[in-house]
Parts: C-alpha cells; sequence; structure tokens
C-alpha cells in the first residue's frame, strides 16, 4: 500500500509491492554540518552518490540513525524535470520513481483548501451487491511502515440509483494556505514520517552511497614485481591509498592517483595482501582487496647424492626467498615434499631419469623456474648366484638375470693374492672361472652393468677350490701317543682332518689349522693309521696316510710260577690291557749263559734245560715293530741238587798254638765265607755247614 497526492486530492491507492534486488549494498551517512537542500545534495554528490531514497526497507534502518529532522532526496520540483502536467513528488533525487510516501498529517500542504459543493441532484436506492470501491480514508497515524497503510481502506457496496438532475452552483474558492510552499524540499523526522520545508532552509542531511565493491587484479607476477591494476572508485577520487602487508611500513607506496601500480622489489615465494582503498572528500571508500604470492625462486644445487636400482636420491639447497613446499617431476610420475631431499623411488632399475624440481608457495597458485638434473638407477641384482663343478683350479658360475634394463655382467673374483675381471654379455647366465689357486677361499662378485659408469650393487657369493693333498706325511710315536706332522702351501686358506684308524677300524680324528696333530692316550705298542687331508669350505682334499706303532709299554708284574731244578715258567701282565704284542724275553746267568726268545701274544714261557742251583736274570720286553720298551727285570733260582764238598785246611805258624788259637780259626773261615759269597753270591746256591772248631 502506497499513499500518494494526485493534485489537491489524496487518494488511497492500492500498489503491488515491487521488490528489486540490487546487486550493490548501500551506505548512509549522516555529514555533521548544515546545509540548504541544494548544498547538501552538491555535498552529497561530490563526496557520496546522492541525497537518500527512501523504500519501506531502508526507512527501517535510517529512522534508528536520527535524532532530528534530516533533508532526504525529495523535493516537490526538480529544475531539470518537466512537470507540465502539474504532478509533484515524482521521483528523488537520484532519479527513482517515488513508489512510496510517509508523510505526516496534513502533509504535504495543498495550496487551496478543498472547495464546499453543493451536489448531489439524485437520489439512490443501492442493494446489497458483491461489487465495490475504495472509499476515502484519511489517516492522522505516522505511517512509518508501507504494508500497514491498507488497514485504514475500508469498502462500500456500490449504488444503484436513479438520478434526478438539479441545478449545479459555482464553488467558493477559498485563499492560499498560509502554510503553503509553492517549491518545498522533504524531511524525514526522527520518528520516520515525512514533512515540507523550505529549501534553503539549513538542516542536517542524510546522504547515502552504494558500497563500493571493486576487484584489484594482479599481473606480470615474478619473483621480485607485480603489476596492480583495480577499478575506479565511484564519484570523484582524489587519490587511491595503497598498503600492502608484507611490505615494511618504509617502503609502502605513497598515494596513487591513477588506477594502476607497478610494485618491485618483492621477496620471492612470500604471501601478499593489497587493499586499494579510493580516497574522497578526505573519506576512505570501501577497499578493494587482493592478495597473491609472487612467484619463488628456483632452488640451488640440485643435485643426485646416490642411486640404487629402484630409486634416486636428490637433494638440493633452499632459494632465496620463502617456500613452502617443492615439487618434483620425471615424466608422469611427481611428487610433493616439504624438505629439501627426496628418495624417488618405484623408478625401473638400468633406466636414466630426468628430474625436475620446483619450489612453491603454499596454495600452489605459483611455481618456480625448474632445476633439472639428471641421473640414472643403477640395474637390478642378480639373483640365485650358485658355483657347481668346483676342482682345485676353476669353478662354474650360474645366475639369473635381473628385472628392468642391463647391458651386460662384470665379475670379479677375488682369492688371497690373486684378482681376476670378467666380463658376461647380456645373454649369459653362466661363466667358467680358471687359473684357481687350490685350497683357496674365492669372493665372487657379480654385478649388472647398465653402462660403463653405472653398475648395480653386487651379489656376492664365497666358494673354496678344492684342496691339494697333504705332503711329507710323518708319524713319531710315543709312548700311548702318536705325532702326526707334514707340510702345506702357507697360502692356502684350509684346516686340516687328521683320522685315527686300527685293524681298519675308524678311532677318532681332529681338526686343526697347524702342520701337526697329537694323538693322546692310545694303546702302547699298537699299530695305528692316521690319514690327513686339507679341507677347504666343504671341500676335502684327498687324503694322506701313514702307519706307525705306538711305542711299547713296559711288561707288568713279571713273576716265576713254576720252577723246577732244570725249568722256570716266567708270566707277566700285558701292559695297557693289550692281547696282541710281540715280547723279546733274554736271561743271563753266572755261568755265561745267554738266551733271547720271541714270544708272541702270550705273556708266559717256560725255560727248560736249565743248571739247577743257578740264579737266572731275565729281562722282558715288550716290541712294537722296531721298537722295545723298557725291560722288566726280574731273577729267580732253579731249585738246586745239593753235592757236599769237603775242604780241609792246613795251618802252619811260626808262632807256637797260633793255629790252635780259636780265634785264628774263626777268623779264617770267615775269611773262607767272604770269598765264597764274593765270588758266587747269591749266583749259584752254596751254604757252610756247621764247622766244629
Amino acid at each position: 500500500m502506497a499513499v500518494m497526492f494526485l493534485e489537491n486530492a489524496l487518494f488511497l491507492i492500492s500498489w503491488a509491492l515491487l521488490l528489486i534486488c540490487a546487486a550493490t549494498q548501500r551506505e548512509y551517512f549522516i555529514p555533521s554540518q548544515n546545509l540548504s537542500w541544494v548544498e547538501a545534495r552538491d555535498h552529497c554528490q561530490a563526496c557520496y552518490k546522492d541525497l537518500v531514497s527512501l523504500t519501506p526497507e531502508n526507512i527501517q534502518i535510517i529512522v534508528h540513525m536520527l535524532k532530528s529532522e534530516h533533508w532526504i532526496g525529495l523535493r516537490k520540483y526538480f529544475p531539470n524535470i518537466s512537470n507540465t502536467d502539474g504532478s509533484t513528488w515524482i521521483q528523488w533525487a537520484n532519479g527513482d520513481p517515488v513508489v512510496f510516501q510517509n508523510w505526516h498529517p496534513d502533509m504535504p500542504v495543498s495550496k487551496f483548501p478543498l472547495p464546499k459543493i453543493d451536489c448531489c441532484s439524485c437520489s439512490c436506492t443501492c442493494p446489497a451487491t458483491t461489487a465495490g470501491i475504495f472509499s476515502t480514508i484519511l489517516t492522522t497515524e505516522p505511517v512509518t511502515n508501507f504494508t500497514s497503510v491498507g488497514s485504514g481502506v475500508t469498502k462500500s457496496p456500490p449504488l444503484n440509483a436513479t438520478c434526478e438532475r438539479a441545478p449545479i452552483f459555482p464553488p467558493v474558492i477559498p485563499e492560499t494556505n498560509k502554510l503553503y510552499i509553492e517549491d518545498s524540499c522533504v524531511v524525514m523526522l526522527r520518528f520516520g514520517l515525512w514533512a515540507e520545508r523550505n529549501c534553503t532552509d539549513k538542516l542536517p542531511f542524510i546522504c547515502y552511497e552504494d558500497k563500493f565493491i571493486g576487484r584489484v587484479d594482479i599481473a606480470c607476477n615474478t619473483s621480485q614485481s607485480a603489476f596492480l591494476k583495480w577499478q575506479p572508485g565511484p564519484g570523484n577520487v582524489e587519490y587511491y591509498q595503497v598498503e600492502i602487508k608484507g611490505v615494511p611500513l618504509s617502503q609502502q607506496p605513497q598515494p596513487v592517483f591513477g588506477l594502476s601500480l607497478s610494485l618491485n622489489g618483492l621477496t620471492g615465494g612470500n604471501y601478499y595482501e593489497v587493499n586499494v582503498s579510493a580516497v574522497k572528500c578526505q573519506r576512505f571508500l570501501n577497499p578493494q582487496l587482493a592478495s597473491f604470492y609472487t612467484v619463488p625462486n628456483k632452488v640451488k644445487d640440485l643435485r643426485v647424492d646416490y642411486t640404487t636400482d629402484t630409486s634416486i636420491f636428490l637433494r638440493w639447497d633452499v632459494p632465496d626467498g620463502n617456500v613452502s613446499m617443492y615439487l618434483v617431476k620425471t615424466g608422469t610420475q611427481q611428487r610433493e615434499v616439504n624438505a629439501t631431499e627426496l628418495d624417488f623411488n618405484g623408478l625401473i632399475p638400468g633406466s636414466c631419469f630426468t628430474f625436475t624440481v620446483q619450489s612453491g608457495v603454499q596454495d600452489r597458485s605459483k611455481w618456480s623456474e625448474g632445476s633439472v638434473v639428471s641421473n640414472c638407477t643403477r640395474p637390478g641384482k642378480v639373483s640365485n648366484l650358485n658355483v657347481y663343478d668346483v676342482t682345485n683350479n676353476q669353478l662354474t658360475l650360474r645366475w639369473n638375470k635381473p628385472d628392468g634394463n642391463f647391458a651386460g655382467f662384470f665379475i670379479k673374483v677375488s682369492s688371497r693374492n690373486t684378482t681376476q675381471l670378467l666380463d658376461a654379455n647380456q645373454s649369459e647366465t653362466e661363466k667358467i672361472v680358471t687359473a684357481l689357486p687350490s685350497g683357496s677361499y674365492i669372493t665372487i662378485e657379480v654385478r649388472v652393468k647398465a653402462n660403463s659408469d653405472v653398475m648395480g650393487d653386487a651379489t656376492v657369493i664365497l666358494a673354496y677350490t678344492v684342496p691339494e693333498p697333504v705332503l711329507n706325511l710323518k708319524l713319531q710315536p710315543g709312548n700311548k701317543e702318536l705325532t702326526v706332522t707334514w707340510s702345506y702351501s702357507d697360502s692356502a686358506d684350509v684346516t686340516f682332518t687328521a683320522e685315527l684308524w686300527k685293524d681298519d677300524k675308524f678311532m677318532k680324528n681332529a681338526t686343526t689349522t697347524e702342520k701337526q696333530i697329537k694323538f693322546q692316550d692310545l694303546k702302547s705298542a699298537t699299530n695305528y693309521t692316521v690319514q690327513v687331508y686339507a679341507v677347504s669350505g666343504t671341500h676335502p682334499g684327498i687324503h694322506e696316510s701313514a702307519s706307525e706303532f705306538t711305542l711299547p709299554g713296559t711288561p707288568l708284574n713279571i713273576r716265576a710260577t713254576n720252577m723246577s731244578t732244570n725249568n722256570i715258567t716266567l708270566e707277566w701282565d700285558a701292559p695297557d690291557g693289550i692281547t696282541k704284542a710281540t715280547y723279546i724275553v733274554n736271561f743271563t746267568n753266572f755261568w755265561g749263559d745267554k738266551v733271547t726268545v720271541e714270544v708272541v701274544d702270550n705273556t708266559k714261557y717256560e725255560f727248560t734245560n736249565l743248571k739247577s742251583g743257578t740264579r737266572y736274570f731275565y729281562k722282558v720286553y715288550n716290541k712294537a715293530g722296531s721298537f722295545l720298551s723298557l725291560p722288566a727285570i726280574y731273577n729267580v733260582s732253579t731249585d738246586p741238587v745239593k753235592m757236599e764238598i769237603t775242604l780241609s785246611m792246613l795251618c802252619s805258624s811260626p808262632q807256637s798254638l797260633f793255629c790252635a788259637d780259636v780265634t785264628q780259626k774263626k777268623m779264617v773261615l770267615k775269611q773262607l765265607r767272604d770269598h765264597f759269597n764274593s765270588t758266587l753270591g747269591s749266583n749259584i746256591f752254596w751254604e757252610f755247614d756247621k764247622l766244629d772248631i
């Protein structure tokens, strides 16, 4: 609903409310000075857009800004608008049509009061009907809400009447209204209603301006410069104030009178926020905003630290300025990293790649010029590398090819004193290696070649050649032990195994790195065979063997078990419990007899045809090969066959009765006994009978 005045009549007319969606947002301002309506409008047009135009929507906002009456952008007549039809209040100062009015009661003031006219020359009878018209309503209430105006309109039923003509008298023309203003301007009262005032009155006023929303474009953005271009502000802009966040205060630009600005001396990869404010009448309009990153600088010293078969490790130095991340690309693959290094994996073995590294800003809107480096992955490693057909001076290598690209194989064969370098082509998976030292520890490395400069990691296998036989094998017997010695090359990588056998039966073995070994706790006088061979890795050499007896042990517990006048049975115990042995038994006696016998695998012997009453001195030796043990010594006498021998002695002495002297007799007998004892001793049985002296 809206209230509209047509000429001198005020009618309430039903309007459809037109809603207009504007792309801009209006702002309202009350300057501090009081001016006439024309001055106020000039000021608003100079510093804003115009005096305010009111709508049902914005009146609700503006009324809260007021504490007194203020000029608004409405007047009865505009000098530049023709109103030959007498229409008033037809548009706002900005040219918008007036589709809404909110007058104070009795406003606007008519020039003349309404005339009194006597009429009605007919009488009407009106039956009820649904057709209706609007009756005229005058309201004295303040109107601040356009939608509430309709509440004062009532409907009256139409009239159906028969009219009789009557004479009409001319109206009485009143005098001009004293409150009437011929060319009035409009104020809005503090409570929202409108009233007429003389346009020359000095009053506060309300300006409006469509909120300026511009745009700043960034062009020619490099690592150190950028070109700014913005939209012109509305009205008479004095200059543009440009503020750049990220630039020191001392380097902020001075007021700009154009619509562009070149920025130089910026930092690469830095984030800048631009605030461009149009300034008019010393007022900063809504700023035009933009933000941008400068192009970051390229990374420094891009290099390859090392490569594997499926990866290349890249490293670089931080560029000047700022950087948030790095983009590393090769072919269709790329990685984003925050560090200054990257292990770029998932690559094909034995292939060459070109990497481009760019530094980037946080939102990934700017990337630097790329730094480039090229390198190749190492080829893969061979698998299932093994040796076959090993001899004392050669072996055969076999392997499986790796995945990826490669040109051939490089083989390095190393022993203690020699190194061989061999090649194999791409199709080969086997190689015979010759001229190797026997009995040696062999290190074999096989690398895959991509080209002359790039090779893959080594696949390593350890092997041994078969050793040669030992030389100069010797056995040195001892009592219950054998010391075994031999000779061998000092450059060989071997150990030695010695096996002890007896009667074709394995007894024990021992391993050593020395060239001798001692077997102990053996049986004496026993023939042992020793086999010695060199061992290189798991490969035994040819056996060399030698046999020897251990030194014989001395027979034990020698004794005579049966004696007679001419026989003696001699027994002894075998040393160390041996059951097979050869003994050498000999004896001597007083008569100069010397007898030696050999007793095989027996520990007793009967000596016959002996002399009775004679002591026999026996020695029993244990014989092993060419060795004799220390003798076991024993003596025993045959039983005597006694014979009585009478001796007569004649005594003569110049001394009388000397021979009859008992003392002299005893002395002579003693000398005789001593003589027999010294001559025969216990070797021959003898004894003196009791002598009667």
